[in-house]
């Protein structure tokens, strides 16, 4: 596509911007004209603040290496190496870590008097199993309740 317009005017806007070895934004589009940082768009309104909640479970710590000829749930038969938390929820699914991820976010959500909006953004292989199973309607309407 950009052979096809290499007559126009590229314009690159990221929230995400990559430099590697491999990707670059500097490299294609040349240095920034201008930058908005993170901070500046919570300060101005825009983006909402966050907090991040570290969780580690054991699978976490310590790695995880499936036995040899596991199989997932659709029978597909896992790649025996060792699995560490950037892999969980992309490139695999424990879905005991990840209701045990859910129950500790909850715990958390229960002890703090505010009651923050939640956004669910993971991966897609992942998300009908976090988000729409992990949270209980119960959850949500809580959440609805207290925003009000």
């Amino acid at each position: 596509m950009l052979d096809y317009f290499s007559n126009a005017t590229h314009l690159g806007l990221t929230a995400t911007p990559k430099e590697t070895k491999e990707v670059s934004n500097i490299t294609y589009f040349g240095e920034p004209l201008s930058t908005y940082s993170l901070k500046q768009g919570i300060e101005d309104g825009f983006l909402a603040p966050y907090k991040v909640i570290r969780i580690v479970t054991a699978a976490d710590a310590l790695g995880y290496v499936p036995e040899a000829d596991k199989t997932d749930k659709y029978g597909q038969i896992i790649e025996q190496r060792q699995y560490n938390t950037k892999d969980f929820d992309r490139n695999l699914v424990l879905e005991k870590r990840t209701a045990l991820v859910a129950r500790r976010v909850w715990e958390y959500l229960q002890a703090t008097t505010q009651w923050p909006r939640l956004s669910c953004s993971v991966t897609t292989k992942i998300a009908p199993n976090a988000c729409a199973k992990r949270w209980s309607r119960s959850f949500l309407q809580r959440l609805a309740i207290a925003a009000t």
